[in-house]
């Protein structure tokens, strides 16, 4: 089992749907999207409302194409939710990923209070097993 890290960076995508799963906050919703595209190959990112960076990979060398369960974290310096549940350090939630396809683990700042400056880090998990490992330096956006 390998992976391939096709490019990290600044994306953008078009919105599917928006569902629920189970996640470190379960009053955070998960983005169904599609067509997924890399705009900006880049591991800084501005910190400003509407960004969404991540990173894209393939699962590869796997002995058939199917789903797996996935697992992501993301790590990212202390949020304030407006749900009064206090700082949040991180978000891990679980999803199904193809092998020998395109896959991808991203975050959008949609609400003021999800923007944040400094190292965010990606790490998806194949069981216990990590697969991807990507960090970013998110900075102050000066429009």
């Amino acid at each position: 089992m390998e992976v391939t890290k096709q490019a990290s960076g600044i994306l953008s995508y078009d919105y599917r749907s928006t569902r629920t799963v189970e996640a470190t906050d379960p009053d955070d919703p998960v983005v169904e999207v599609e067509n997924v595209r890399m705009e900006t190959p880049t591991n800084r990112v501005p910190a400003r409302l509407g960004i969404s960076f991540g990173v894209v990979y393939y699962l590869d060398h796997w002995q058939m194409k199917m789903e797996v369960p996935l697992r992501c974290c993301i790590y990212h310096p202390p949020l304030f939710p407006p749900n009064g549940k206090g700082k949040r350090t991180h978000v891990a939630f679980e999803f199904t990923g193809d092998t020998d396809d395109e896959n991808f683990s991203f975050f959008t700042f949609d609400h003021p209070w999800e923007i944040a400056s400094g190292r965010w880090v990606f790490r998806v998990f194949y069981q216990n097993i990590k697969l991807v490992d990507q960090a970013f330096d998110v900075y102050p956006y000066l429009p």
